[in-house]
C-alpha cells in the first residue's frame, strides 16, 4: 500500500509544484517594477514554502518543529557561499581558455531586484526537483536512483528555454541536477541546495553578464561570449559548458563523500 501511495504522489506533486512554480512566475512577471518584483518574489516563495510544509506535515507526518528548522538556516548562506564560488570559478576557468570577455560595467538598481527573483526561482525549482521528484523517487527505489532520475527531469525541462539543445539539457541535468541532489542528500534540507541554486543563478546572471540557462538578465559585467561553444556554453549561458560539467560532477562527488562520511541516508 505503501508503494502505492508514493506512485501517486510521484505522479501529482511533482506536477502541482510546477505547475504551482509556472503560474507564480507569471505574476512576478506582471510588471517591470523593481519593488514589484521584490514584494512578489518574496511573497510567491513563502507561499510555495507554506505549501511544501503542509504536505510534508500532511502527508509524511512530520512536526511542524521538523519542517521548520530555523535552527539549520545557516545552511542557506553556506550554500549561497558555494555557489558563488562555483560559478566564479566556471567563469575564470572559460575567461581564462579566452571565451569569455568583460566589455563594461553596468550598476543599476535591477540588480537588487533581481536578487529577490532568482531567490524565488531558487526556492521554486528546489520545492519542485528535490523536495517532491527527489523524494518521491527515493522512497520508491534508492537514493542513487533517485540522483539520475530527479537530475533528468530537472535538465530536460529547461529543453523548453531559449537556446536550448539536447546537449545543455543534458549539461544542466549532470552538473547541476545532480549536485544538487548531493547537496541535499549531505545535509537533508533543502535550504542548503537552494542557496547554491540561488547564488549560481546570481553570478552566472547579474555578475558575470552571462545568458542564465538561455535566458537575458541585468548584469553588473556586460560580457561577451566567443570561441567554441562546448568550452564557452554559446548563447545558452556556461551552464552548457564542459567547464560546468566537469566541476559540477566534481562537486557532487564530494557532497556524496561528505555525505557518506557522515552516514546519512
Amino acid at each position: 500500500m505503501k508503494t502505492v501511495v508514493n506512485i501517486i504522489r510521484l505522479i501529482f506533486e511533482p506536477f502541482l509544484f510546477f505547475i504551482l512554480y509556472a503560474i507564480m512566475c507569471s505574476l512576478i512577471y506582471m510588471s517591470d517594477s523593481r519593488l514589484y518584483v521584490i514584494v512578489a518574489s518574496l511573497l510567491m516563495s513563502a507561499v510555495m514554502v507554506g505549501i511544501y510544509a503542509l504536505v510534508q506535515h500532511f502527508a509524511d507526518h512530520r512536526s511542524w518543529s521538523d519542517i521548520f528548522h530555523f535552527h539549520r538556516l545557516p545552511e542557506i548562506a553556506k550554500g549561497f557561499g558555494i555557489g558563488a564560488v562555483f560559478m566564479s570559478v566556471v567563469v575564470a576557468v572559460i575567461a581564462i581558455l579566452g571565451c569569455y570577455h568583460v566589455i563594461e560595467t553596468d550598476l543599476n538598481l535591477s540588480l537588487i531586484s533581481t536578487l529577490f527573483l532568482f531567490l524565488f526561482v531558487a526556492v521554486g525549482e528546489e520545492v519542485t526537483f528535490r523536495g517532491a521528484v527527489y523524494k518521491r523517487v527515493e522512497a520508491l527505489s534508492n537514493k542513487y536512483v533517485a540522483i539520475v532520475m530527479s537530475g533528468l527531469v530537472f535538465g530536460f525541462i529547461h529543453i523548453m528555454n531559449d537556446n536550448a539543445t539536447v546537449w545543455s539539457s543534458v549539461a544542466i541535468a549532470i552538473e547541476a541536477g545532480c549536485m544538487l541532489a548531493a547537496a541535499y542528500i549531505w545535509k537533508r534540507t533543502l535550504l542548503f541546495p537552494i542557496g547554491i541554486h540561488w547564488a549560481w543563478n546570481y553570478f552566472e546572471g547579474c555578475i558575470f553578464g552571462t545568458a542564465v540557462s538561455g535566458s537575458d538578465t541585468a548584469k553588473l559585467f556586460v560580457s561577451e561570449i566567443s570561441g567554441n561553444d562546448l568550452i564557452s556554453g554559446g548563447q545558452f549561458g556556461p551552464e552548457a559548458s564542459v567547464v560546468a560539467v566537469v566541476l559540477g560532477t566534481a562537486l557532487t562527488v564530494l557532497f556524496l563523500y561528505h555525505a557518506r562520511k557522515m552516514n546519512v541516508e
